[in-house]
């Protein structure tokens, strides 16, 4: 077979294709060859599973309150309105049934548009979708940030609704959630991004578990602990950056044992990888703009890894996140001290923040675009690997870059800076 690293989604098919035709030949000739993982038994390096297993044959998970929740679906964070309204309409073409917004990333009426034409269209009933947003802490953790959220998506009830942050008053906001609970607005309620000790400070008050907790988790980052401690509520782990988050899908897609067991099926290296999520009992939300890879993200119910190849992916651990939050660990005392600025602007209930970066005034507009930041300035103390954040030389906003010369956040901010129609 062809070297396959750089090769794009269709050219890795395309080659893949023969090797994996051979295996399926051998897979006649006797028992074994292609045995399943539930066959193999545990992985010799085995990850911790959810006590809510994933039904993959049904292709959703039973959350601790009982509701069904899709267990593969779509991403939105960074598409602007226009990316998002197609985007989620294509999900729901392709025949995903979960979709992912959230206030903070300001499309969640453009995530509405594209639900409503797909259900306009008859491709899908509003019962047969579940819709997660997420409230932001900056004014949103209360009644109010719920009602704008149904307003913005412009449904009567939203399916799964999660506090973005452990910032500003998450208690009161938890609360708030379980009463909008009781009134029918939310069938589910989580967090994300919360550490077990935060999580700790929901239980002492909380009269609804958290069905859901958002993280980040991926191939270097597999989040056993964090798995082995919400087993004690029964609650799911949702992944975040699943495949490494923008900047860092190519890495992911050119692991030698991502490609490996790639051939070995006839698939693709996103899709072993999403595969490796279900199989770990990773609810899975990988977001993109590309109608076909869309469409190649949900086709990943026709195999199954196997327990060798499991553990193979499960030993690529690294427990190194891409996204670093407070870890004295980690971050140096001046990353710490933008963090903690950040941190109290948001508090504030400032709209912006703005840092010095290289020289460059940055506005900062949300939480994500701190950490960016702050990643950005110090990105080689933290990591260790070539930066893959840019600054838009139009918006001034810290971006995650898929080239080291990528100049503009998006076409939008291109094309006014280029003075484009």
């Amino acid at each position: 077979m062809k070297e396959n690293k750089g090769m794009t989604r269709r050219q890795f098919l395309k080659h893949a294709a023969f090797g994996a035709a051979g295996l399926a030949a051998l897979s006649i000739l006797g028992p074994g060859v292609l045995t399943s993982a539930a066959a193999e038994g545990e992985a010799t390096a085995a990850a911790v599973i959810g006590t809510n297993p994933l039904d993959l044959a049904k292709r959703t998970v039973l959350l601790n309150n009982g509701v069904e929740m899709p267990v593969l679906g779509l991403g939105t964070f960074g598409l602007n309105n226009t990316q998002a309204e197609n985007s989620a309409y294509w999900a729901l073409k392709a025949g995903h049934r979960l979709i992912d917004t959230a206030s903070a990333y300001n499309n969640e009426a453009a995530v509405g548009r594209g639900i409503k034409r797909a259900i306009d269209e008859g491709i899908v009933k509003r019962e047969e979708i579940f819709v997660t947003t997420k409230l932001w802490p900056t004014g949103g953790y209360n009644a109010g940030g719920i009602d704008s959220a149904l307003q913005k998506l412009g449904l009567e009830y939203i399916d799964l609704m999660l506090l973005h942050q452990p910032m500003g008053d998450y208690i009161t906001g938890y609360k708030a959630m379980e009463e909008a609970v009781a009134a029918g607005k939310l069938r589910a309620i989580g967090i994300s991004n919360f550490s077990a000790a935060q999580i700790e400070e929901i239980m002492a008050v909380a009269t609804i578990k958290p069905a859901v907790q958002q993280v980040e988790t991926h191939l270097y980052h597999q989040q056993g602990t964090m798995m082995e401690y919400l087993n004690n509520y029964g609650t799911v782990l949702e992944a975040w950056f699943p495949l490494g988050g923008r900047g860092n899908t190519a890495t992911f897609f050119d692991i030698p044992e991502v490609q490996e067991i790639a051939a070995a099926h006839g698939k693709l290296p996103v899709q072993v990888i999403i595969r490796w999520h279900l199989q770990s009992g990773h609810v899975c939300i990988p977001g993109s703009i590309n109608e076909a890879h869309i469409q190649e993200n949900a086709n990943v119910f026709d195999f199954e890894l196997t327990a060798d190849e499991m553990a193979k992916l499960n030993a690529l651990n690294k427990n190194a996140p891409y996204l670093y939050y407070e870890d004295q660990d980690k971050t140096d005392e001046h990353t710490l001290e933008l963090y903690r600025k950040g941190l109290a602007c948001f508090e504030g209930n400032a709209p912006t923040y703005h840092l010095e970066l290289q020289d460059h005034p940055v506005i900062v507009w949300d939480y994500h675009s701190l950490m960016l930041a702050v990643k950005f300035l110090f990105s080689v103390k933290l990591t260790a690997e070539k930066n893959p954040m840019s600054l838009c030389e139009h918006c001034r906003m810290v971006f995650y870059a898929p080239r080291a010369d990528s100049r503009f956040c998006s076409a939008e901010c291109r094309n006014k800076a280029l003075k484009k129609p």
